[in-house]
């Protein structure tokens, strides 16, 4: 491949200042030769021409005078040489993570991935904020010196420095707190008392910061702020500077142009802290008036998340009612999240033992979603189906080694029918008959003899057509006569017995013999 003289001329000057090209790097210059082209070698072949130059001045001691600002401009070139390998290092990592994500899954298991390598740019960043820390050992007074704490600190701060960057942005706030930089200064200060916990300083840091930053800079200013607030369990706060942050951001044109994944941040925030602040009745309302109507459905449902994250299900059903109610695709995805939801709360019911919440949970639930709704959803029916029969027997078992059984059994029998009236008529035979089988018992159990002598007699007369009741017919018989007699202990001294009930006992005793 035959190279443009300028892109050549590029790859000579990244050897200059004391890096040789066969220096071992993650880029090789043919990779860089790919992403360059002739106009920026040119620039940059002017950039390194003044570097030299001042570098030559720099070594003269009749330039002492002019030091600090030939240090300045010195480490304004390295900065720019800086971000153009910056820049060339990300088109190049592109370029190999895109042909990496090309590759078939199965190759990928034993490829490399590609990760960005900086180095080759940083060694100028470093150059820069070695020059940029020698303005402030001269001796002459130099009166763009905040500019030079301001570099220094961004410079710091890109080379993964921050304490070192956050103390020459404090510089510039205690010694010369009327620059025009020291908004700029009080949000990196603020970002790094953040990043550190001090919650109380990067609120106040913030704070002054918003009170001189421009427009465009503002809502980035808000956002921090209202997480400070929020860490700091002003909830309130929190929620209405956040908004201050969204609304600011959207209505200045240049802000929403730079902060579109901030404007997504915010949201969801402002969904999390309302969680905390807001009120559940006016969510709605107050999510509809702040953005369009497909964005308030997925906020409402973040809202809704953050509830049921938080064990308040009441909140988070209010919150998907409402949902519900605004039709279209958020409420599509509100009958998802419903699900969900309740799912969620029927597990905590389960997790605590809370078995007549489960119990009511589970009535609820397959009310809704099986027994009224127009088109039971298959795999939520089956969910709901294994889940009543589970409790249904747990429940049983519990009743029987229980000392006060009766709120036990009381359980079981309504999630014995409630499965038989759900699920019962696309139920397995099998398990049809199993149920009624248990429900007999628990009305025995329950003192309700004639009843389940009823019941047992039920299964008896099925079982000799219904090959599925045939494996209960003789417990059957002998529940019955069981039933049966305690059912005329019952009746005390009296010594009349229909001929209804002497038919009875005499069948179950047959068919127990």
């Amino acid at each position: 491949m035959k190279l443009h003289p300028q892109t050549v001329l590029f790859l000579s000057l990244l050897s200059i200042g004391g890096f040789s090209p066969s220096e071992a790097r993650a880029y090789t210059s043919e990779e860089f030769v790919k992403v360059i082209n002739p106009q920026e070698a040119r620039i940059d072949q002017f950039r390194m021409a003044e570097i030299q130059q001042l570098q030559l001045v720099l070594m003269r001691s009749a330039s002492q005078e002019k030091q600090p600002e030939l240090l300045l401009r010195l480490a304004e070139l390295y900065t720019e040489k800086y971000r153009l390998l910056f820049a060339k290092e990300n088109d190049i990592w592109n370029k190999k993570i895109d042909a990496f994500l090309s590759m078939p899954i199965a190759k990928q298991k034993y490829a490399h991935k590609p990760v960005l390598d900086s180095s080759q740019s940083k060694q100028w960043l470093s150059k820069a904020v070695n020059a940029l820390e020698k303005i402030p050992l001269q001796k002459e007074r130099f009166d763009r010196i905040d500019e030079v704490y301001y570099f220094l600190g961004f410079n710091r701060w890109e080379l993964g420095k921050k304490k070192e960057g956050a103390d020459a942005f404090e510089t510039i706030i205690t010694k010369y707190p009327r620059s025009r930089y020291a908004s700029e200064a009080y949000r990196y200060v603020a970002d790094f008392a953040f990043a550190s916990r001090d919650f109380r300083k990067s609120s106040s840091y913030y704070e002054r910061a918003a009170k001189t930053s421009n427009p465009v800079a503002k809502p980035r200013i808000l956002y921090g702020l209202a997480w400070s607030k929020y860490k700091l369990q002003d909830f309130k706060g929190a929620m209405n500077t956040m908004k201050e942050a969204i609304v600011l951001g959207r209505d200045n044109q240049d802000a929403a142009k730079v902060g579109l994944a901030l404007q997504r941040d915010a949201a969801e925030s402002l969904a999390l802290f309302y969680s905390e602040a807001g009120s559940v009745d006016d969510a709605a309302a107050y999510f509809g008036e702040l953005f369009p109507d497909g964005e308030a459905g997925q906020i409402l449902r973040k809202l809704a998340n953050h509830y049921q994250e938080q064990g308040k299900y009441a909140k988070a059903l209010a919150i998907n009612k409402q949902l519900l109610s605004m039709g279209g695709a958020a409420a599509k995805e509100g009958e998802e999240q419903r699900f969900e939801i309740m799912v969620d709360s029927l597990n905590v019911s389960v997790t605590k033992g809370d078995r007549a919440r489960q119990a009511a949970m589970l009535k609820t639930m397959t009310t809704e979603f099986v027994t009224n709704a127009s088109e039971p959803n298959p795999e939520k029916a089956e969910i709901l189906r294994v889940q009543v029969r589970k409790a249904a027997t747990l429940a049983h078992k519990e009743a029987n080694k229980s000392g006060n059984p009766k709120a036990a059994f009381a359980r079981a029998e309504e999630l014995y029918r409630l499965y038989l009236t759900a699920f019962g008529p696309k139920a397995k035979a099998e398990d049809v008959a199993e149920i009624r089988y248990y429900l007999a018992d628990v009305a025995s159990q329950l003192g309700r003899h004639q009843e389940a002598a009823a019941e047992y007699k039920a299964l008896l007369d099925m079982s000799e057509e219904n090959p599925a009741y045939k494996k209960y017919a003789k417990d059957s018989a002998a529940g019955m006569v069981f039933a049966l007699d305690n059912y005329f202990k019952g009746k005390g001294d009296s010594k009349e017995i229909s001929k209804s009930d002497a038919d009875q006992l005499i069948g179950a005793i047959d068919s127990y013999v």
